[in-house]
């Protein structure tokens, strides 16, 4: 048996949760092997997959569209945090693959060899998924992959926010996809999506930093899944804890601004230095030991 399948596990359905249980099993008659990836087993998968694509082991590849809006915080800060964070979202990379690969029955098994592994849904686009999440199976194969993929429950909090504060957002769609720029594969799943916009929900202390930090990351974030998942339209909600309110911006996509901060973060990603960050920015930054720029 491969160090693949020595690494998965078959996933136990929680109590309660009978449509996934049932779609479980659905899953396991493919062949889904015991064992979830480990961060080891995943670690070599991602060198593998830098190699497959000729890109040295050390760059940056997998990154969360989140993360890239985060430039309007601090340029620093969001390459860091992208490096930090690259294992996780190329195991969400993969889980959506496979994932969506299954549910159209476009593969019966996982492969027992990392580079057929890798291989699984290569073909699969946005449209793919589109068509496919018209049904209810995307969703339930997606959790039992994510079961199988070992995804860091972080990958929920980048996006999604805290859950007492996501209660004052909009109720959309979601969809969950990964997009080729240049040498990167970003991954991005907006707070909501429909035909015609994509929506993003922030929350902000008081309404000064809504205007000085939340409001440019948010709408910066929106043109970004605006870009990648085709739509025109943005809706831009910020609840301010201070007051209680919830401030709406609509708008077309800035698909100028969007591309403009791609490339800052990729110049900074290549070598080069973003400016320095306000220094009251330093002083609880999860990323302060590793940054070169920090006020000291």
């Amino acid at each position: 048996m491969s160090g693949v399948h020595k690494a998965l596990r078959q996933p136990t359905p929680k109590s309660g949760a009978a449509k996934r249980g049932r779609w479980a099993q659905t899953m396991i008659s493919k062949g889904l092997p015991s064992k979830p990836l480990t961060k080891q087993s995943l670690t070599k998968l991602l060198r593998a997959e830098k190699k497959r694509r000729g890109i040295p082991q050390s760059q940056l590849v997998f990154v969360g569209i989140h993360n890239i809006a985060q430039w309007w915080w601090c340029g620093m800060y969001s390459v860091l945090k992208s490096q930090r964070n690259e294992l996780e979202f190329f195991a969400t990379y993969l889980a959506d693959r496979v994932s969506l690969a299954l549910s159209l029955d476009q593969v019966d098994t996982i492969p027992t060899a990392a580079f057929e592994l890798l291989e699984v849904g290569a073909g699969l686009t946005l449209a793919d998924l589109e068509l496919h999440t018209k049904s209810s199976t995307q969703a339930q194969s997606q959790d039992i992959v994510a079961d199988l993929i070992s995804i860091s429950p972080a990958i929920d909090k980048y996006e999604n926010g805290l859950a007492v504060e996501m209660a004052q957002a909009e109720r959309y769609p979601k969809l969950r996809w990964s997009f080729q720029w240049n040498d990167f594969v970003l991954i991005g799943i907006p707070d909501g999506i429909t035909k015609k916009i994509v929506y993003e929900f922030k929350a902000s202390s008081n309404e000064h930093f809504f205007r000085t930090a939340a409001r440019p990351i948010a709408n910066t974030q929106a043109d970004l899944y605006g870009l990648f998942f085709g739509r025109n339209e943005k809706r831009v909600q910020v609840y301010i804890r201070e007051t209680g309110e919830v401030i709406t911006l609509e708008g077309p996509i800035d698909k100028d601004r969007a591309i403009s901060t791609l490339r800052k973060f990729a110049s900074v990603v290549a070598g080069s230095l973003p400016m320095a960050p306000k220094p009251f920015k330093c002083v609880s930054c999860e990323e302060r030991d590793a940054c070169t720029i920090r006020a000291r």
